[in-house]
């Protein structure tokens, strides 16, 4: 499991979002829809972005990492009996 996985991981979860929220049409809606959730948080961007995170994007990420590691730690553990 490499970090990219879960920043890949929280990358759906946001897109799923995003995609099942008809009032986000641009970069203006999408903030406002950022600012009315709890757990949501603007991140760094490059200058002509603005770029949002949530706690359940991360929750998710943190998930697929844990379930991955143990897969690993599994599947070795399998090879080497």
């Amino acid at each position: 499991m490499t970090p990219g996985t879960m920043t890949s991981t929280r990358a759906l979860v946001s897109a799923l979002l995003i995609a099942n929220t008809p009032a986000i049409v641009d970069q203006a809606s999408l903030a406002r829809a950022y600012a009315r959730m709890e757990d949501a948080r603007e991140v760094p961007a490059p200058a002509s972005m603005r770029a949002f995170d949530t706690q359940a994007a991360n929750a998710a990420g943190e998930q697929v990492l844990l379930e991955s590691s143990r897969s690993d730690r599994s599947s070795r553990s399998d090879r080497s009996d």
